[in-house]
């Protein structure tokens, strides 16, 4: 695509590890653990001084971070790129008519990159129309799905075991999954991924967990890995709408069944081979015995809907190769 092409992140994620890969882009990540303020300028730094000296004519970037994409907006001009920004959430648009100076501060600077970016990548339909509208130039490519390296693995359980991918935040249910595994009987094992100990309400979550939940803590890559293929089925819950969860589009790679919260844009999507559940316990506990009474239906299904979803990601990749030369 063109003679220097990078992709620079602040946060190590499999989304950016990918599609830099499809891209063929260099692949840069800074890592910084000390607090918020420093962390910004030292990565900020780190980032400009990069960029000075490699002198690349294209840069991806992931948002988050909004200040990644806040500085290279700034300084596409001056330093002499073009600049793609890979949006795929921290949209906040529920802090949107918020009177916080905070959510005012985080959405001028949002409203900015979207402007300055020559493209934003964004996931679906909806958020492309927002970013539209406000004088940006967006274009859709969801994940691309993962190469993993573990492949499904011969399920030989005693009892049925689903996998809840979590990373314990605000936006899953934690408690209600709990809840439901209470409903089940002890024939149903649930693992829960994801580092709990800096969950909100841990107290009450060490009070109320069954004897048939598992928490995992975080796993290494490899035993992450692992833990979904050995799994006879994956459940991934959001609350948030136009959000596209990784942990689906890892169920889909694997080709295991899944267990998907019902918001519009992941019905939609994850169209086929899933159940899709409110966060109402019973209802959890309800969809899991259901699937596995049909288990290998949907396992079919899911093998369907990932040959589905690698032509429908390749088309639209090309359409923004495309876009980029013409650029």
């Amino acid at each position: 695509m063109t003679s220097k092409s990078i992709w620079i992140t602040w946060e190590d994620h499999r989304r950016s590890r990918e599609l830099a890969a499809a891209f063929a882009c260099e692949y840069v990540c800074f890592i910084s653990k000390r607090n918020r303020f420093f962390r910004y300028v030292i990565l900020s730094i780190k980032t400009l001084k990069y960029v000075v000296k490699c002198k690349p004519s294209l840069i991806f970037c992931q948002n988050p971070s909004i200040i990644l994409a806040l500085i290279l907006c700034f300084y596409k001009k001056i330093i002499g790129y073009k600049l793609v920004v890979d949006r795929h959430s921290n949209f906040k648009f529920d802090s949107r008519k918020s009177l916080n100076p905070i959510w005012f501060v985080f959405h001028f600077i949002s409203n900015f990159s979207l402007k300055k970016a020559d493209f934003t990548i964004v996931t679906n339909q909806y958020l492309k129309d927002f970013v539209d509208s406000l004088g940006g130039c967006a274009f859709i490519l969801p994940d691309k799905l993962p190469s993993l390296d573990c492949t499904t693995l011969p399920v030989h359980h005693k009892r049925k075991e689903v996998t809840f991918i979590s990373t314990f935040s605000d936006d899953e249910p934690i408690l209600e999954v709990l809840s439901a595994a209470s409903l089940l009987s002890n024939e149903y094992i649930i693992y829960i991924t994801g580092s709990y100990k800096k969950y909100k309400s841990i107290e009450q979550l060490k009070k109320i967990i069954p004897d048939n939940v598992v928490l995992t803590g975080f796993l290494p890559e490899h035993d992450y890995q692992l833990r979904l293929a050995s799994s006879d089925a994956l459940m991934v819950i959001t609350t948030l709408e136009y959000t596209l969860t990784c942990g689906a589009y890892e169920a889909v790679a694997l080709g295991k069944p899944m267990i998907l919260g019902n918001t519009k844009t992941i019905m939609e999507y994850f169209n086929k081979g899933a159940l899709y559940t409110s966060l109402t316990p019973s209802e959890i506990a309800e969809n899991i015995i259901k699937l596995f009474r049909d288990i290998e239906l949907f396992q079919d299904q899911v093998s369907e809907l990932r040959a589905e979803l690698e032509a429908d990601w390749n088309i639209k990749f090309s359409q923004i190769v495309r876009a980029l030369n013409e650029m």
